[in-house]
């Protein structure tokens, strides 16, 4: 999935988000994967409502386009706080001045 090359169907590696019973779920839609001891078996995704089996997805038309916020709420990883110590030493090693641009990402 990308916000900037839309599709209608889901295809085999594509990422879609899930919404159950307000969770959010990031989902590789994938037909198999690898289990614990190395086999590939097929992809089940289990809710509270019981299994999804992943390879269903595929050919099916996506509901909503996802906002940058949803995506956002979906990573493992959203934001990452850094202390006054810690961007004081991450300032000097950049050699920041006054005027700097910097940019986010």
């Amino acid at each position: 999935m990308s916000f900037r090359n839309y599709k209608d169907k889901i295809e085999e590696g594509d990422t879609v988000i899930l919404y159950i019973s307000n969770n959010l779920y990031a989902l590789d839609v994938t037909n198999e994967i690898k289990n614990k001891k190395g086999d590939m078996v097929e992809n089940v995704f289990q809710t509270t409502y019981g299994a999804l089996k992943v390879k269903n997805l595929i050919g099916t038309e996506y509901g909503s386009r996802p906002t940058p916020e949803l995506w956002s709420l979906t990573l493992p990883h959203r934001t990452q706080i850094i202390y006054t110590p810690d961007i004081s030493m991450i300032l000097l090693q950049l050699d920041l001045v006054p005027g700097s641009i910097v940019i986010e990402a």
